[in-house]
């Protein structure tokens, strides 16, 4: 608990330098991170709700559904496959066969759950380390 302010901090660093790195990556349609200007809380809500370092969660939506952000993810060696948040290792999941994978395909549209969605749990081995394994991943 002595290092968790400092780990959480530079996790939300690398989260926003990963997400600012996928933007315009063939194959990925959306990056979504709430240190991003065109994230549906950007403005001065998200400023007050959180003035500092804005969360070591990241999600990409990849082009070809589903079946592509598994793929992606199966391909992924720095960052895990888990379901589990805040470690001091990234973690990758896909909600259809994760967290939601209980929901029909039309049950996630309908709660803001993209077709190719990746969730990433950014952890301490840098951002260049991980946007390289998204990269390579995706390739």
């Amino acid at each position: 608990m002595r290092t968790f302010t400092v780990r959480l901090a530079e996790s939300c660093r690398s989260a926003a330098a990963i997400a600012e790195a996928m933007v315009g990556e063939p194959g990925v349609v959306h990056v979504r991170h709430p240190a991003r200007p065109d994230h549906p809380d950007a403005g001065a809500l998200m400023d007050a709700v959180m003035p500092g370092p804005r969360g070591a969660m990241l999600s990409l939506v990849l082009e070809g559904g589903d079946e592509r952000s598994l793929h992606v993810l199966r391909r992924l060696k720095v960052a895990l496959e888990a379901t589990s948040l805040g470690g001091v290792e990234t973690l990758a999941s896909v909600p259809f066969n994760s967290s939601h994978f209980n929901m029909t395909l039309q049950q996630r549209r309908d709660a803001g759950i993209p077709d190719g969605l990746i969730r990433l749990s950014i952890g301490l081995e840098g951002a260049g380390v991980i946007a390289a394994d998204l990269r390579q991943a995706m390739a």
